[in-house]
């Protein structure tokens, strides 16, 4: 009977740390003091309307990236790393006619 018990206990023991690592995961980089990826930054743009997004990259404490906002024009966007959201948009042309 005791061996029983302590296998259930192990057992109860490992799922509760298996769970704890994934709701610790599943923090926001703000709340865990972090930055986010460059794969969340992007995935923010797109909830934020910035559909395509063609280049992002960090560059020094910012990402900067290439995109197209909700009207469909080319912008340059900064992006913050610990919040996602946009610090800067400003609009450019492809082509100087």
């Amino acid at each position: 009977m005791a061996t029983r018990r302590k296998f259930f206990l192990a057992a109860f023991f490992l799922f509760a740390l298996g769970t704890g690592q994934c709701f610790a995961s599943t923090l926001s980089a703000e709340a865990a003091g972090g930055e986010l990826s460059q794969a969340q930054v992007l995935s923010q743009l797109q909830r934020d309307g910035y559909s395509t997004v063609w280049h992002l990259q960090r560059e020094g404490d910012v990402f900067v990236g290439e995109a197209l906002n909700l009207a469909g024009n080319p912008v340059e966007v900064q992006v913050d790393p610990s919040t996602g959201q946009v610090v800067l948009s400003q609009g450019f042309r492809f082509l100087n006619l």
